[in-house]
């Protein structure tokens, strides 16, 4: 019974921690759209955050024009876990950007992104939920969406590797 009890205090203080985060992530998005106020009024806002589980521990990741400082947006985006296959699926959406637009890297940890056509500036640092083998990365960009494809791997670090997406 002590076990579960401890358990229990542990997920409520993680809890406790995480919505003080959150409370703390809402005060300083209200900051920055009270900063860009007449930005607001020029063109529509996005904006809006995911809350989930990174392996045991609750994950708050936010999207949309004010996350990156300056004018990029961070693209909404899902990775599904194939373990059949072995694979790991990055899906990014990335409306109003041409595919000779976008730059991508993968390392055994990470996807970097930056997309920029116009007004439309995306850019992402995404930690990947496994690590994976960056020159088995293949990309393919069709109506917006940006599909990355990487073989699962058991060891961690390593350097960026440019993929092409098709």
């Amino acid at each position: 019974m002590m076990d579960l009890d401890r358990i229990v205090d542990e997920l409520l203080n993680e809890m406790n921690e995480t919505l003080k985060r959150v409370g703390r992530d809402i005060e300083e998005m209200v900051m920055e759209m009270k900063a860009h106020a007449e930005r607001i009024r020029e063109r529509p806002m996005v904006f809006g955050f995911t809350f989930g589980l990174s392996g045991d521990r609750p994950e708050l990741r936010t999207f949309g024009d004010l996350t990156v400082r300056g004018e990029y947006r961070v693209p909404v985006y899902e990775q599904v876990v194939d373990e059949a296959r072995g694979e790991l699926r990055v899906v990014l959406e990335l409306p109003g950007i041409e595919k000779e637009d976008i730059r991508l890297d993968a390392s055994t940890e990470y996807l970097r992104l930056e997309a920029t056509t116009g007004e439309r500036k995306y850019r992402a640092h995404v930690r990947l939920k496994r690590a994976v083998e960056p020159r088995s990365a293949s990309a393919r960009f069709l109506n917006g969406v940006l599909e990355v494809n990487l073989k699962l791997k058991g060891e961690e670090g390593g350097e960026f590797t440019p993929v092409r997406v098709e």
